[in-house]
């Protein structure tokens, strides 16, 4: 074989070599996926962020603003889960700080069948509810909501995200 024709192979397996290894870089994940804590019912009744449920991936279907508050019905595709969110930019309830709740609702033919309601934040803040294993909306007849509470949580809703 002569001087020139090893030189080629030689330049083939190399440039072969490098191409790998670049394709192989370039393959390689940045990094790990965040890996949620729960799935469906098993986050029934948990904190969204403690579960790693409320990722950039999360969404808001549905949301309104009541009082300068913005409530929003939320959704982790991650978690495949829902949960109700407020965020209050700076108002105070006008008597305490005790008289606005946020719930999330599970609805069946239009009836409640399960609430999760927490208090909002007193000044400003960020609050949410525990959250609800998600379902096929629809399903069953099955829908969710999200909906504010004046004066106490026991009371009828002051208004609601439409139902999802």
């Amino acid at each position: 074989m002569s001087t020139m024709a090893r030189s080629r192979g030689l330049l083939a397996r190399a440039t072969l070599v490098l191409a790998l290894a670049v394709g192989a870089i370039a393959a390689a994940p940045t990094a790990p996926a965040q890996a949620a804590g729960c799935w469906l019912t098993s986050c029934n009744d948990r904190d969204p962020q403690a579960m790693g449920c409320s990722t950039s991936s999360t969404y808001s279907p549905h949301e309104f603003t009541y009082m300068n508050s913005r409530f929003e019905l939320r959704y982790s595709p991650n978690c495949n889960a829902m949960w109700s969110r407020v965020t209050n930019p700076s108002y105070t309830p006008p008597t305490s700080c005790n008289d606005t709740w946020i719930s999330l609702q599970v609805l069946r033919n239009n009836r409640l069948i399960h609430q999760l309601i927490v208090q909002t934040p007193c000044g400003p803040g960020v609050g949410w509810t525990p959250m609800f294993g998600s379902f096929t909306a629809g399903a069953n007849y099955d829908y969710v909501r999200t909906c504010v509470h004046r004066v106490w949580y026991t009371s009828a809703p002051t208004a609601c995200t439409a139902a999802w």
